[in-house]
């Protein structure tokens, strides 16, 4: 058997190898653009991350203060002043407030007992 004759234009195109070309490059396009994409979102959400690290510091610094603030508040001689700066009445009675009675009488049955106060009213 003779081979065709190119000159009359029977020589065509292999379109399973055009399909196979057209193919791999569709694939290798869409790999290129699945990691252009991957990337971006790389690096939007390790924006998101540092920014949201930053607002974490930020809250642990201000617990942390807020907590050295409560353990001045809550130490015993900060109560006790400030009970004394607002005149409550709650912080034991120093040497000289105390008054001394030999007897306290006791009311009668029928009257309801009046309390006794241990310090002059202010």
């Amino acid at each position: 058997m003779m081979g065709k004759n190119r000159a009359k234009g029977e020589y065509g195109l292999r379109w399973a190898t055009v399909i196979q070309w057209v193919v791999a490059f569709g694939v290798l396009s869409a790999l290129g653009l699945n990691y252009v994409w991957l990337k971006n979102e790389i690096l939007r959400l390790s924006g998101e991350i540092g920014a949201l690290e930053k607002e974490l510091e930020g809250w642990n610094r201000r617990n942390a203060r807020w907590e050295a603030n409560i353990g001045v508040l809550l130490a015993s001689s900060e109560l006790e002043r400030k009970v004394r700066e607002w005149h409550l009445g709650l912080v034991p009675l120093g040497e000289l407030e105390v008054i001394a009675m030999d007897r306290v009488q006791e009311a009668p049955k029928s009257r309801r007992a009046e309390p006794v106060r241990s310090h002059p009213a202010r």
